[in-house]
């Protein structure tokens, strides 16, 4: 009854041990106490702990995911195995992660085994790697970005969206014309004035501070590392090889 009781839903998961005494006492004979809950519980492996944080999914994301998993229902092994996985965590060097507690009393706080050590050359960085069903693909590790490269970043994107922004504004033009044609209301004296920002599509960098955006990404995983392995790796295969070389 006790375990019935919590596993109704998200509420009955949050009870506390008086109140699920509270709920199973009347059909308990004599009754049941705070105390024998807790053990009952703990017996069958139940413990109190943080509840696990997941995104919320709004009926938009969650049709999304419905149909990708219908459009990749049918797919066999041979098709999953030409599929590149890949992902990317943070790692620390010389240094725990995470929040750190110890049990002790204030009299100890520099007792042996309740010091955090951390070292010289301390360091934290982004790895990224992936991998396919025949073995592992490159890999790399993100340090923060140095004068050079932002320089040659700027550079780059000043070219790239001086190439942009004639097609970005021509685009914007036939649009606002169609817009302006169907619109029923008074449009007034303003006139709409063509405007290069990122609302517009004008390309614009947002880690500023040396960390990894798109720019980065595209720049030194797509162009250097994912795309060339992804057509070597379909060369291979035509070839009917299997080693990732």
């Amino acid at each position: 009854m006790i375990i019935d009781t919590i596993s109704k839903n998200s509420i009955t998961r949050e009870l506390s041990i008086a109140k699920i005494a509270a709920i199973v006492s009347p059909f308990v004979k004599g009754g049941l106490s705070d105390r024998s809950v807790h053990r009952a519980l703990r017996r069958r492996g139940y413990k109190p702990v943080k509840p696990t944080k997941k995104p919320g999914l709004i009926e938009a994301n969650k049709i999304t995911r419905l149909k990708w998993c219908l459009d990749y229902e049918h797919w066999t092994l041979d098709d999953w195995k030409k599929v590149i996985w890949s992902n990317e965590t943070s790692v620390t060097w010389g240094g725990q992660r995470g929040r750190i507690r110890v049990w002790r009393m204030s009299s100890k706080s520099y007792n042996y085994h309740c010091i955090c050590r951390w070292w010289k050359g301390f360091k934290e960085f982004m790895f990224w790697g992936c991998f396919l069903w025949y073995g592992k693909g490159p890999c790399y590790i993100w340090y923060n970005e140095t004068v050079a490269e932002k320089a040659e970043a700027k550079k780059w994107l000043e070219e790239a969206n001086k190439k942009l922004e004639p097609e970005m504004k021509l685009a914007w033009e036939l649009e606002t014309a169609m817009r302006r044609m169907n619109i029923t209301r008074r449009l007034g004296d303003t006139k709409l004035v063509w405007r290069w920002h990122k609302a517009t599509g004008k390309l614009e960098r947002t880690a500023s501070y040396g960390g990894i955006d798109w720019y980065r990404y595209y720049k030194v995983i797509l162009e250097l590392k994912l795309i060339l392995f992804a057509q070597r790796l379909e060369a291979n295969l035509q070839l009917g090889k299997k080693i990732l070389v």
